[in-house]
């Protein structure tokens, strides 16, 4: 936790001190005249027309609203392979549809992640993997505040025994700072969140089969986002996301994810990619799993460890249309 708040104290500090916060202050966008908009299309290229990272800023900042539908694809894919005493394989991917008519945007983002490890002396393997799928909505009310609705689903992610967790949420995104180079959003929400766990990773190991499932859990709670864009060169792009959610029925479980990123554009669609992520979750089946652990050690027995948080360092190419 104190991790986590040192991460917002920085982060406020930068938005609030090393870059001037205007809220409806930002000049407008002149909605890129100087570009074509192709009236007669139903639909267009969202940066043909809006310009650079159009997607993350306010659709009012814009003038006038274009008629077509406006989208962005963007996709990435990264694997790494190592044989010999160990052989193992990991594959991550992510892509993410971004649609825009005119003051109402639509931001469908999925990931995937899958590993096997085979280990030859002790005859043993392992797999891990996770699948997750978000979907929002965003309204633009002003030209620096948007209602948002929407749903995060997490399935099968092995690493944090979350067999399904949908939560859907609405609330409103803040657009700090909108500049050629460089963009801050901040967002604030509630919600309710449905979380089914993987009992039977723990209760399938002959060592733990005295270990009680832990029930589904069901709760409200309150979402913060942060995003952050800033064009260091023409070539080179930093982003940063971030998400902190608290379950209101028991306070101390809370969940966040930081996720990192510098983008090296090689081609006009293709660009080299460096993200290290972070993943923090304290839940009931964390909880439950934790006193059962730490009961076997002190009756003497052998127990494993449990970790709450997980990190990714990655490398991989991204495609942009």
């Amino acid at each position: 936790m104190k991790k986590l708040s040192s991460y917002v104290v920085l982060s406020l500090m930068f938005t609030m001190f090393f870059v001037p916060v205007s809220f409806g202050g930002d000049e407008k966008q002149p909605g890129q005249q100087s570009l074509a908009i192709e009236n007669d299309s139903w639909i267009a290229s969202g940066e043909a027309v809006q310009g650079k990272w159009w997607w993350a800023k306010n659709a009012k900042k814009f003038t006038p609203l274009p008629d077509p539908l406006l989208y962005r694809f963007e996709a990435s894919y990264s694997f790494s392979e190592m044989s010999g005493n160990v052989d193992a394989t990991m594959h991550r991917g992510s892509a993410e549809l971004a649609l825009r008519k005119q003051l109402l945007t639509s931001i469908t983002a999925f990931q995937l992640s899958k590993s096997d490890t085979d280990i030859a002396l002790m005859n043993a393997s392992t797999s891990v993997e996770s699948q997750s799928l978000n979907h929002k909505f965003r309204y633009a009310l002003t030209d620096w505040m948007e209602v948002t609705a929407g749903t995060i689903w997490t399935m099968n992610d092995s690493a944090k025994y979350l067999k399904n967790r949908v939560g859907y949420f609405g609330g409103a995104l803040f657009g700090l700072i909108d500049r050629p180079d460089l963009i801050v959003n901040m967002g604030a929400f509630y919600g309710y969140t449905d979380t089914e766990y993987m009992n039977d990773k723990i209760t399938g190991k002959p060592m733990y089969r005295d270990f009680k499932p832990v029930e589904d859990y069901s709760s409200d709670d309150v979402y913060f986002s942060q995003m952050l864009r800033w064009k260091i060169t023409d070539t080179v792009t930093f982003t940063e996301n971030a998400m902190y959610a608290m379950f209101l029925k028991d306070t101390e479980y809370y969940h966040w994810t930081v996720n990192l990123a510098l983008n090296c554009k090689l081609t006009k669609h293709i660009s080299f990619v460096t993200s290290y992520a972070l993943n923090y979750d304290n839940n009931s089946f964390i909880d439950a799993v934790q006193k059962y652990l730490d009961a076997r050690k002190a009756a003497g027995l052998k127990a494993g460890e449990l970790e709450k948080m997980d990190t990714v360092l990655a490398f991989g190419l991204k495609f942009s249309f």
